[in-house]
């Protein structure tokens, strides 16, 4: 009988540690958001909708690098949350694929600064804006 007791002990503390093991990864996986299937398309900071990544901007310049497709940048627009709006310039106007924009801000322009590009897709000659906001 005290045979029987030792062994049955033996397994459930085998499998129980098993059990916790297993519970405690998963645990882990679930906060980690590996399991989240939600279908929001994570964007650099700050974002610039689908087509520009954000690279880095300081007192008077902003970096961009255009999206998978060649556009032809129409405007820029600066809009400080106080104050009026003004236009901004780029580097380029005719942009390829991967390719950086600079996009020249006035340095006493108050943030935060919401940027707007409105652009001519080349391949579908569909105009498009995208907007982002530079917090510092």
């Amino acid at each position: 009988m005290k045979r029987k007791a030792q062994s049955a002990m033996e397994y459930l503390m085998t499998y129980g540690w098993a059990i916790i093991i297993l519970v405690v990864v998963v645990g882990a996986l679930y906060v980690m958001g590996v399991f989240k299937t939600g279908t929001t398309v994570a964007c650099s900071n700050p974002c610039f909708g689908s087509q520009f990544t954000y690279n880095d901007h300081n007192q008077d310049t902003l970096v961009l690098t255009n999206g998978p497709r060649r556009i032809q940048i129409q405007s820029i627009e600066g809009i400080p949350q106080s104050g009026s709006p003004q236009s901004l310039s780029s580097d380029v106007n005719d942009v390829e694929a991967g390719g950086k924009i600079r996009i020249t801000i006035t340095p006493i322009t108050s943030r935060p600064l919401t940027v707007n590009i409105t652009y001519l897709d080349v391949d579908s000659q569909l105009s498009h804006w995208e907007a982002g906001v530079l917090r510092k």
